[in-house]
């Protein structure tokens, strides 16, 4: 998938383009987000039973096997959403890109160390760790407005 953004201020309105060769569920799946808005309520699946999550209980979301779970207060949580709609959709709620298959909550973040490689050590609230591989290192100086 290739996104290009073209700010101009002569432009009036938002207007967004989607050039695709044939509908797929890829394309459904966007067009949804964009009429929908925002992701409102996460609903999860573990042990046959649905779970209305909240997103203050999600630790991180990951990606494992063609499936996406949520780690959360009450375990792994299947999702029924892909990282990049979660990412995109979840932006303001505090989650950020950590590595291609994993997208954390960094209000439940106690402390990030950094590693020799480049890349960060995640410290959760729950005794956890996740990592961050240094292609989003920059993301998460960004989303905790720190620099160098």
């Amino acid at each position: 998938m290739k996104i290009q953004i073209d700010l101009d201020p002569s432009h009036e309105e938002l207007e967004i383009i989607i050039r695709t060769k044939e509908m797929t569920e890829e394309v459904q799946h966007i067009l949804k987000i964009l009429e929908g808005g925002p992701i409102k309520q996460i609903v999860g699946i573990a042990d046959q039973q649905f779970y209305l999550l909240d997103f203050k209980e999600i630790y991180w979301f990951y990606s494992g096997g063609r499936k996406v779970f949520a780690q959360t207060t009450k375990g792994n949580i299947e999702v029924k959403y892909r990282l990049y709609e979660l990412e995109t959709s979840l932006q303001r709620e505090g989650f950020v890109r950590f590595s291609k298959s994993t997208l954390a909550n960094i209000k439940h973040v106690k402390s990030f160390e950094m590693s020799f490689s480049g890349s960060m050590c995640a410290h959760f609230s729950n005794g956890m760790k996740e990592y961050v591989s240094r292609k989003y290192v920059p993301l998460i100086k960004e989303a905790l407005n720190i620099g160098g």
